[in-house]
């Protein structure tokens, strides 16, 4: 089933029952920052059970599907529980497990800047198959949100969250696949997809005039990409309305750290 959701002017809602909906979704959500937050030292840290070099691997899945659970260099957590020579943090859908602490480094939360957000698309690579980009900016609507644009092991995503002393946390995420449409500069629609399995695609056709230039890349091109921006209360309860719903969140979390240095105007 394949419905069709047109914004012609983003500031414009066409009735006041959309924006009392609206806002009584938008109202009433909370995002968590905590005082303490680590990065993985190497590419790649593994994940026990209990806070010891002893302690099983932690794993997720069954049968030919089960895995270890691992952090990469980029996957900012949050310390939930410490010890002498552990960090005790979750993954992004929940898990939870203990890292060394001598493969883990304490990630400081450093001012967010104008030139960290929006143009900027950071990110990193492991191998062909493993790596992330991502864009983020704040704030975003009424109730000044934030929004970030990833790319995940070639797959695309819209995430909603806050920016909470220094950092980007991020609950709720949306698949999503944007085209830039340098025809047609006022074009804005979003097609919501669904499919089997509760899976929702949103498709944007965004024309330029809701499009922002990324900083240099290879060769100096700049390449066209959503305007974080423009984004506001109406588009956002179209697009991460049925994840709010459900509650379906997903913890995500991006600091200075991982918008400048080796990290920042990343191209894949």
């Amino acid at each position: 089933m394949k419905r069709l959701f047109t914004f012609v002017v983003l500031a414009v809602l066409s009735m006041a029952i959309e924006r009392v909906n609206a806002q009584s979704v938008l109202d009433n959500l909370t995002f968590e920052g905590f005082k303490k937050y680590i990065l993985p030292k190497g590419e790649w840290a593994n994940l026990r059970t209990s806070p010891s070099t002893k302690a099983a691997k932690l794993t997720e899945g069954t049968g030919a599907y089960k895995s270890q659970v691992t952090l990469l260099s980029w996957n900012l957590r949050p310390v939930l529980q410490e010890t002498q020579n552990w960090y005790k943090v979750s993954t992004e859908n929940g898990k939870v497990g203990w890292i060394s602490k001598s493969d883990a480094k304490v990630s400081i939360a450093k001012p967010i800047t104008n030139e960290m957000m929006n143009t900027n698309q950071a990110g990193n690579v492991i191998d062909e198959d493993l790596g992330t980009t991502y864009r983020v900016y704040s704030p975003v609507g009424s109730h000044q949100f934030a929004v970030a644009q990833t790319y995940e092991n070639g797959m695309g995503y819209l995430r909603l969250g806050k920016l909470i002393d220094n950092v980007f946390v991020f609950k709720y995420m949306v698949e999503v696949i944007i085209y830039i449409d340098e025809n047609n500069p006022k074009e804005f629609d979003v097609q919501k997809e669904e499919y089997p399995g509760e899976r929702i695609v949103m498709k944007m056709n965004v024309g330029t005039n809701f499009c922002t230039h990324l900083k240099p890349g290879f060769g100096g091109t700049q390449p066209w990409a959503l305007d974080l921006s423009k984004l506001n209360d109406k588009v956002l309860i179209y697009i991460f309305g049925d994840a709010i719903k459900k509650n379906d969140v997903l913890n995500y979390y991006i600091n200075a750290d991982l918008l400048s240095g080796e990290y920042a105007n990343f191209f894949m």
